[in-house]
């Protein structure tokens, strides 16, 4: 037996080597696939099938080809020229369902671009501004703020609005990602930031602008002295110019109109 073994072990390298070797022809011989080839090659073909199936009007199922691909996402990874090309292949399918109005799709979704984010945020860069984003907005403008009493008890408002503060917390750390977005993503943070209604709320918004601000510090600024008023600069370690700083003046306007006289004084 282990002479067999032997010369089955001896004559599949030898098949391997005559594989490597140039024939007659001059093309070099087609090497064959792995196992870890065909196994990935084995779930492009599962995904690319089933990504039909995201449209079917049984939740279960939408679900069942969800956790599919959250699944095999991980195994694609190892290698980006598999991932990236089934990726694209049911991009728009993935997309389809972040639009549907069940909340539990949608948070589903929500996970599987959390996955893009991290092993090919080059791909969500290109797609996200156009796709991404608008649905992302038209949630997080939807509905009121979740408090904290919903928060304790997990209501789907809060879950959502998690979600997304936490998808975004985490996709403003790349620059290239959300650079056109920077202006509305702190327009749609500012609603968040009344530490009274939600603090989780609030200090998942606070991060999302803080990293922002890494990116665009006076444009943030800027926006932030619009929607809040200048003493909000304590937000970040310190203005990001001395031209920026709060200006202290004495005046009989109201509030709102000071700081309208402030951001014209500014801008002059």
């Amino acid at each position: 037996q282990t002479r067999v073994k032997s010369s089955l072990q001896d004559g599949e390298e030898e098949e391997d080597e005559a594989d490597d070797q140039v024939p007659g022809n001059g093309y070099p011989r087609r090497k064959k696939k792995g196992p870890l080839a065909t196994e990935r090659q084995m779930i492009r073909d599962i995904l690319f099938r089933c990504r039909s199936f995201l449209s079917s009007d049984h939740r279960e199922v939408r679900h069942l080809v969800l956790s599919c691909i959250t699944q095999c996402i991980p195994v694609l990874a190892t290698k980006q020229n598999d991932l990236l090309p089934t990726v694209h292949q049911i991009w728009s399918a993935v997309t389809a369902a972040l639009s549907e109005t069940d909340p539990t799709v949608f948070l589903h979704c929500l996970d599987i671009l959390s996955q893009l984010a991290d092993v090919c945020a080059d791909f969500l860069t290109q797609r996200f501004t156009a796709t991404v984003w608008p649905v992302l907005s038209r949630r997080l403008t939807a509905e009121a703020v979740a408090n904290e009493d919903e928060a304790k008890r997990l209501t789907w408002k809060f879950k959502i609005q998690n979600g997304i503060l936490q998808f975004l917390l985490k996709v403003t750390t790349h620059k290239d990602t959300v650079n056109r977005l920077v202006v509305p993503i702190v327009t749609s943070m500012s609603r968040y930031l009344d530490i009274s209604a939600c603090p989780l709320l609030s200090e998942l918004a606070v991060g999302v602008i803080q990293h922002l601000n890494q990116l665009d510090n006076g444009v943030v600024w800027w926006e932030i002295c619009k929607w809040l008023g200048p003493s909000y600069w304590r937000i970040f370690n310190q203005p990001p110019s001395s031209l920026l700083n709060p200006l202290k003046f004495e005046s009989i306007f109201e509030p709102k109109e000071a700081l309208n006289l402030s951001i014209e004084t500014m801008a002059e």
